[in-house]
């Protein structure tokens, strides 16, 4: 038998820590490393976590909670929860003992297939969804759902990893600013402080199935800052424009579950239910959507509904921003006398001149390329769709967040001030938007803010 774990350092293999012999490293992140180890006095294979000693260094009240809450979390015994077999802490080492399982992360399977299959991802949502049940009834809350914490097993099980390891999954730097999980996966009522229940799980599991559907994450933002901020502001983009195969019942559950109000979202008993209706998803039509969970939309108001007539621009200009696709971009200024004539037909009551329907098309194609990075070929959509409509809103606003992000500011600017010309949107709702923030300290930004009388 091998020696203890060293306070100072990681164990090395062949040595023991909590009646465990390490066998081999699995894998190693900024909390610490997993092992495969054999625990000795029952001689089976087992999993054991080994956490950073600088995590929660100088704050002892932050590992007692997590010792409390791997405690708890370990009384769960679930067929979709890896079962946690001891807790304790060795020469000032925190450690979590579990079951170990062959298999792979829904990280890596989405590495594979990106946009995945839809009827398994159903499926896998079901069984996530039974262990989450589980967990909430119990009262524990597990506080990082994400693709790297949900296990598929060689026989095609699913297994929700790390619940009670979520809550030392915290910023080591600043201790006193930390925030419990992961930025692409928090729900806003986590981001301010607030009293949190099962339905921020609900939420996390929301947004990662919508990535696996629409085959990246919906929020494109890198900085910390700028995630947090599309978390509690930014509504997601339509899923159904993405993929439209979806069945709508299934894209209205996205919109509920990723809910920025937690009492818009159902709880994972709902949703259970609501995933156990229908077995069948492939051949659901749309019709009737949810009847048992409430519906909520993924925006921090509901802004298909403005409540006053006077709000049609902010509405415009929110959905400009951040759901392109989802209305058709306003018709240019008549260049001939023939399209005078259409606008004048409208005004007299006349069918309003139709939008080529490819517009439409481009600009949803170019807003998924730029959700995935992809900004050569997104640049090439929109462009595409500016020879269709040279005033396109949406096209211009999708470029000038293109341009933004690529650092090609006096672009991006100058197609801003193409937008807000026109007239047809809030210039407040458009220039406050988080995707436009790195350029506030631009000369040129700055004098469209004045221009603007912002």
């Amino acid at each position: 038998m091998g020696t203890s774990s060293p306070p100072s350092a990681l164990p090395e293999i062949g040595s023991s820590i909590g009646g465990c012999r390490i066998v081999r490293l699995i894998g190693r992140g900024g909390m610490g490393a997993v092992y495969e180890a054999q625990q000795v006095a029952l001689e089976r294979r087992v999993a054991i976590k080994v956490l950073r000693l600088d995590i929660g260094a100088g704050d002892e009240s932050l590992r007692e909670q997590f010792l409390k809450e791997a405690r708890l979390a370990a009384m769960l015994n679930h067929p979709n929860i890896v079962q946690i077999f001891n807790v304790g802490r060795e020469n000032d080492v925190d450690y979590i003992v579990m079951e170990y399982v062959e298999g792979v992360t829904f990280k890596e399977l989405l590495a594979k297939q990106p946009k995945f299959p839809f009827a398994r991802l159903a499926r896998i949502a079901q069984k996530v969804a039974r262990g989450l049940a589980a967990a909430h009834k119990e009262r524990i809350v597990h506080r990082d759902i994400k693709p790297e914490n949900i296990m598929v097993t060689a026989a095609g099980e699913i297994k929700i990893t790390d619940f009670g390891a979520a809550s030392l999954a915290v910023n080591v730097e600043n201790p006193k600013e930390n925030i419990i999980g992961t930025p692409l996966y928090l729900a806003p009522e986590v981001i301010l402080r607030q009293p949190i229940d099962g339905r921020a799980d609900i939420y996390a599991l929301g947004l990662m199935l919508y990535a696996a559907a629409a085959g990246a994450h919906p929020i494109a933002a890198k900085s910390i800052k700028l995630i947090l901020k599309a978390q509690l502001y930014e509504p997601l983009p339509p899923l159904k424009d993405l993929r439209p195969e979806l069945p709508g019942r299934f894209v209205k559950l996205m919109e509920t579950l990723c809910a920025k109000r937690p009492h818009e979202r159902c709880t994972s008993e709902e949703l259970l239910k609501v995933l156990e209706s229908n077995p069948d998803w492939e051949k659901e039509s749309g019709e009737g959507l949810l009847s048992e969970a409430p519906a909520g939309p993924g925006a921090a108001a509901d802004l298909s509904k403005p409540a006053e007539e006077g709000k049609k621009s902010i509405l415009h200009a929110r959905l400009l921003i951040t759901r392109d696709g989802e209305k058709a971009a306003a018709p240019a200024p008549p260049r001939s006398n023939e399209a005078a004539g259409a606008r004048n037909q409208v005004k007299a009551g006349g069918a309003a001149p139709k939008t080529d329907p490819r517009l439409n098309e481009l600009c949803v194609q170019a807003r998924f390329q730029l959700m995935k990075r992809s900004l050569k070929k997104a640049e090439e959509l929109f462009n595409q769709a500016l020879s269709l409509d040279p005033q396109s809103e949406t096209a211009l606003l999708g470029l000038a967040r293109l341009c933004t992000d690529a650092g090609r500011a006096d672009e991006a600017i100058a197609h801003l001030r193409q937008v807000l010309q026109k007239g047809n949107c809030d210039p407040k709702v458009i220039l406050d938007s988080s995707h436009f923030s790195a350029l506030k300290d631009h000369k040129e930004f700055r004098a469209l803010l004045a221009e603007f009388s912002l």
